[in-house]
């Protein structure tokens, strides 16, 4: 539509000036308004045919400053025109889309920028992660405009595309012992921890036995008797930790990132765990030792798309006699309706809560 506005106000300008021009070289002739005439006789299409020419010679491209981006900060997005001969163009209009598909977000955006000959025009934009996800720029088309503005030549580039990982916000997760797991109170995300479940507690040394993990060695200890002793640790590091995320439609991001603050949480404990998550119609399993693994799990999370069911039927479907602890991550609406008790509930965070299965 902003094509059309733009050109038919310039043909109708064209055609206003050649008028003028025609009358003033009938009425005074004069050979300086037959030049003039002519000359935007001839310039029309002349600068039809290099806008022709221009339209596939120019390299649109677009960025992101990084990678990886914490949702609420900035975020820098590059949309450049290089052109490389020496021919210009007065207007290069081109259609942007800016999509995140895990949150259903997606809004369109009109750039018009100048073409330079033989140089680089880049036009910076701020935009900021509002939702986790993959933030995307999408250039599904762009038009170039000749001299006078009478025509636009477009083109759709194939996969034209930057992204940027918008990881969740990181909570600030603490203990609490006197609220019974309840997770009410001034904090809005409380995690309750007992003698014995901290990921990092030694209740007790004993000498090794064959099957014993390397990292439990207790070096000191052994260095001095000169023989091996391994450390007893808390229940939570002696059997295998689940964590199931669900990804509700409308606690989508409460929920992400209570699953994310409390991942990174364990990932700095060194408490191996897995994820069990949704991904192209079926759960899957992924272990988690690290960061960098929690952050691969959720760029395939953010491949799906929201949910509109619960995943804690298909997880007891999926594996009816759960080996080990099995932390939920879901709206607390799904946990009440799954006949959970409050005091399970271990972490709250606005609609989202972590449940003990």
């Amino acid at each position: 539509m902003q094509q059309k506005l733009m050109t038919w106000s310039n043909r109708i300008a064209y055609l206003f000036f050649l008028g003028i021009w025609g009358m003033a070289y009938l009425f005074y002739r004069q050979y300086v308004f037959l030049v003039l005439l002519w000359f935007m006789l001839l310039l029309c299409p002349v600068s039809v045919a290099a806008a022709w020419y221009l339209r596939k010679r120019i390299l649109v491209s677009c960025r992101f400053d990084r990678a990886k981006s914490q949702k609420g900060t900035p975020i820098t997005l590059r949309v450049s025109l290089d052109n490389p001969v020496w021919l210009a163009s007065k207007n290069v209009m081109l259609q942007v889309v800016l999509e995140n598909t895990f949150a259903m977000e997606s809004q369109k955006r009109c750039l018009v920028m100048p073409l330079r000959a033989g140089k680089e025009t880049t036009v910076i934009l701020e935009n900021f992660g509002t939702s986790c996800g993959q933030l995307r720029c999408v250039i599904t088309e762009y038009a170039i405009s000749d001299w006078l503005g009478l025509v636009f030549f477009s083109v759709k580039p194939e996969r034209l595309m930057a992204q940027v990982s918008i990881l969740p916000r990181l909570l600030t997760v603490t203990a609490d012992t006197e609220r019974n797991g309840r997770g009410e109170g001034e904090n809005e995300e409380v995690m309750t921890e007992k003698k014995g479940d901290d990921a990092l507690e030694v209740i007790s040394v004993r000498e090794y036995e064959p099957g014993d993990r390397m990292q439990s060695i207790h070096w000191k200890l052994s260095a001095k008797a000169e023989e091996f002793f391994v450390r007893e640790y808390g229940s939570s590091v002696n059997r295998e930790m689940t964590l199931l995320l669900d990804l509700p439609k409308d606690a989508l991001d409460e929920v992400i990132e209570l699953f994310f603050s409390v991942g990174l949480l364990l990932c700095g404990k060194r408490q191996g765990y897995r994820v069990v998550f949704w991904e192209g119609g079926e759960l899957c399993e992924e272990a988690v030792h690290a960061e960098e693994d929690l952050e691969a799990v959720l760029e395939r999370v953010y491949e799906e798309k929201p949910l509109s069911f619960s995943l804690l039927e298909e997880y007891r479907k999926w594996n009816p006699v759960p080996v080990g602890a099995v932390l939920y991550f879901g709206k607390n609406g799904d946990v009440t309706q799954a006949g959970r008790a409050e005091a399970e509930i271990c972490l709250r965070y606005r609609e989202a809560v972590a449940a003990w299965l």
